[in-house]
């Protein structure tokens, strides 16, 4: 008898559990609120037609750029590693929203170096998709040697 009772139990509890799924009636994301929808001037691509490209070159004209722009201390001196920096090509071409990327930086002082060093930065071509500009987040990675 206890086992008829656990496996009608277990099969409700089955069909429970699917009819949940099914009606969508919870949303781990945002549990249950609708989320309005972001702007078209707020939202960001990553990847996009034409990439944004920096003065004079590409990725590799803009590392030599941020290398040449770090104002290097004592203290920086002993400590070698990479700082990876996120940062928004705007549709203007300006860069904004510098930051390092989380659990991505090797000390205050360094990122901070590397995040001075891309703000600097002159405006760049902007990204396009359908010939439109658009907002590209675009990640640095700064070597520290």
């Amino acid at each position: 008898m206890r086992k008829n009772l656990f496996i009608l139990f277990f099969i409700c509890t089955c069909f429970q559990i699917q009819a949940q799924q099914q009606s969508g009636s919870v949303d781990k994301e945002n549990m249950g609120v609708e989320l309005p929808p972001v702007p078209e001037e707020e939202q960001v691509s990553t990847f996009v037609q034409v990439m944004p490209k920096f003065q004079g070159g590409g990725d590799d004209v803009f590392s030599a750029y941020v290398q040449k722009n770090i104002v290097y201390t004592k203290s920086m001196r002993d400590t070698t590693g990479t700082v990876f920096v996120e940062y928004i090509i705007e549709k203007d071409g300006s860069v904004t929203n510098v930051k390092v990327v989380p659990r991505r930086g090797l000390s205050p002082v360094l990122d901070q170096a590397a995040i001075d060093a891309i703000k600097k930065s002159p405006k760049w071509e902007p990204g396009l998709n359908n010939g439109q500009p658009v907002r590209v987040r675009k990640i640095a990675r700064i070597r520290f040697t």
